[in-house]
């Protein structure tokens, strides 16, 4: 049986729910209704899962302990979902930063003084380019990897995989908001994409 790794993005994945396209009018799909478990079983189809790497930022508790507490409550519900794999989670940090280019939806918020200030994930990319690197490293008999992104300065790192006879899958969400580009999708051997009626087909969603 193949062998083979999982790794999500989780922030491109969260993102997707709210945007995903064929999405009924009015239907709002939360973090709490994706059904990980069948996620996984859905990319990965035949193979054997040794490990799933999910990657998140960690919230900063001074800031808004509420959100960080929903945040910690959110992680220990995925890992549990996901206890029949080897569930890893790697996280990166939240960090202040100046927007580049001031977005509409600043402009409703009543303090101006940081109506420019947002939040920005640092170091997520780097842990899930170090991790995809050294699968072999791991485990040798590793001959696939399921990634979850739709960035594309994963590319090299499928590429790479590609040259080390690793069968590269690329896991993206169809989306109303932005376009995948194909300089990702053919960097990976296998590509699925998902819509809102393969996530119910899936139940992957309600």
């Amino acid at each position: 049986m193949k062998e083979t790794e999982v790794f999500i993005d989780a922030e491109y994945l969260l993102q997707s729910l709210r945007s995903i396209k064929g999405k009924p009018q009015n239907c709002n799909i939360t973090k709490n209704d994706f059904k990980w478990e069948n996620f996984v079983k859905c990319i990965s189809d035949k193979c054997n899962v040794n490990n799933v790497y999910y990657y998140s930022a960690r919230l900063d508790e001074t800031e808004n302990k509420k959100t960080f507490d929903e945040q910690k409550e959110f992680l220990e519900s995925v890992e549990n979902s996901l206890a029949s794999y080897n569930f890893v989670l790697r996280m990166g940090k939240m960090i202040k930063t100046k927007l580049k280019n001031k977005s509409t939806w600043n402009d409703v918020r009543n303090n101006k003084d940081k109506s420019d200030i947002t939040w920005v994930q640092k170091g997520v990319d780097t842990k899930i380019v170090l991790d995809m690197c050294t699968v072999l490293n791991r485990n040798p008999n590793i001959n696939s990897v399921i990634l979850v992104s739709g960035d594309s300065d994963f590319c090299e790192i499928l590429n790479y995989l590609n040259s080390k006879n690793i069968v590269t899958k690329l896991v993206t969400f169809a989306r109303k908001d932005s376009r995948l580009q194909m300089e990702l999708v053919n960097s990976a051997l296998l590509h699925q994409e998902l819509n809102y009626q393969k996530l119910v087909d899936y139940e992957i969603v309600n």
